[in-house]
């Protein structure tokens, strides 16, 4: 399992979004993923992200297990998430 985010480069919540991020990635896989970049449009258009901060939690195939999309998450299910 990994947990992907996504943000773009002046989001106002970039900042507390990398922080939470970075306190998954100590147990965690973590991508980042800066929807102002162009390598960003096919995992864009692959699961809908439409609003940022998103985070995913997807299977080793790519497939989404769960998803938050335009707000940061609470770290709990999160991590449940990522432990199915």
């Amino acid at each position: 399992m990994k947990l992907k985010v996504f943000t773009k480069e002046f989001d106002e919540n970039k900042r507390a979004t990398i922080e939470f991020a970075q306190e998954i990635e100590k147990h965690y896989d973590v991508e980042y993923i800066n929807l102002d970049s162009r390598e960003a449009v096919f995992d864009a258009e692959t699961y809908d992200i439409y609003s940022s901060p998103t985070f995913l939690v997807v299977r080793d195939n790519g497939t989404e297990v769960e998803s938050w999309r335009g707000q940061l998450p609470i770290l709990s299910e999160v991590k449940l998430a990522l432990n199915r």
